[in-house]
């Protein structure tokens, strides 16, 4: 005995023209191979036929399909994940461009600017632990410290 088959929901025209706009013009290649799924889907292709077009898993076509039917056009939309967590706090970032930002004469060092190795020394000093590239990164994004680029 056959499965039966998924398919998208009736659509509105206007929904097919959206459907079809989104699978050519999208900026995001997952966006628009979504709708394309659901496009064929609404000509009555199978699940197993759409992958093989496609070049993708049935389950995942099947996946799209079901979202679809329930959410509507939301579910086209990809759902990146949040990435890595942050290795300084917000706290640490606003103590780090404080000290960045001011002389190190008057914070009592015997300097007359701030390289980066000078600032990674006293904010160790200081008892904050700023990784170096974060750290110039973000001296570099409040123009703070001039790193020389190396040879």
């Amino acid at each position: 005995m056959r499965p039966p088959e998924v398919f998208v929901r009736e659509l509105a025209p206007h929904e097919g023209q959206r459907l079809k706009r989104l699978s050519k013009q999208s900026k995001l290649a997952s966006t628009r191979q979504r709708a394309l799924m659901l496009l064929a889907s609404a000509t009555l292709m199978s699940a197993p036929e759409i992958a093989r077009m496609l070049l993708t898993d049935e389950s995942h076509v099947r996946k799209v399909i079901h979202d679809f039917n329930r959410h509507g056009f939301d579910s086209l939309r990809p759902r990146f994940g949040g990435g890595r967590p942050r290795r300084i706090s917000t706290d640490d970032e606003a103590k780090i461009v404080a000290v960045a930002g001011a002389r190190p004469s008057t914070l009592g060092v015997p300097y007359t600017r701030w390289s980066l190795g000078k600032l990674s020394r006293y904010l160790t000093g200081q008892r904050i632990e700023p990784d170096p590239r974060p750290q110039r990164d973000l001296a570099a994004a409040h123009t703070l410290v001039e790193a020389k680029p190396r040879p």
